[in-house]
């Protein structure tokens, strides 16, 4: 696992990136639309204080939901960074 701190412009950056993702903005009305979080519409989808969203898998892991704004970029740092720069795909 990978522990980082987010800057407050960038936490707002993401919440406005879901906000212009239909799919995430369904998943964050939903929630707070919901009555019985016994047995909520999304329940895969968990949104943290900082209101970044994470999916849990089948085996509990939360994996951060990346709008769709931003998904380029963020595969473009993952695949550039030193650590990843070697890889064969």
């Amino acid at each position: 696992s990978l522990l980082t701190a987010w800057s407050k412009d960038e936490l707002n950056r993401w919440a406005n990136a879901y906000q212009d993702d239909p799919h995430f903005v369904n998943v964050i009305q939903t929630r707070k639309l919901e009555t019985d979080m016994n047995r909520p519409i999304h329940p895969q989808y968990f949104v943290a204080d900082d209101n970044l969203i994470y999916f849990e898998d089948a085996l509990g892991n939360l994996r951060l939901c990346v709008p769709r704004t931003l998904r380029a970029e963020i595969m473009n740092e993952v695949h550039n960074t030193i650590t990843e720069a070697a890889h064969a795909g």
